[in-house]
């Protein structure tokens, strides 16, 4: 699965942070990731699990996205154990 973030000069991580109640990224979010409303709480976590410029396209992987969603929870439950 390809993951990569839009770089920025400011930032040297390459991750984009969601910023509470911007309308602009309050549409993205609920468009895009169907988060609604995009307050403070919901930005934190979507900088978590899904930093604005994220791409989590298929274009190098042959892994359909069900499977890939039952190894995280299976890797989850491993870790819980």
């Amino acid at each position: 699965m390809t993951t990569k973030a839009t770089t920025t000069d400011d930032d040297p991580s390459g991750v984009l942070p969601w910023t509470p109640n911007d309308p602009e990224q309050a549409l993205e979010a609920r468009q895009k990731l169907q988060t609604w409303p995009l307050d403070e709480h919901n930005a934190a976590l979507l900088n978590e699990v899904h930093p604005r410029g994220y791409d989590t396209s298929l274009s190098d992987s042959d892994t359909p996205p069900h499977v890939r969603s039952f190894l995280l929870v299976s890797k989850i439950l491993s870790l819980l154990e």
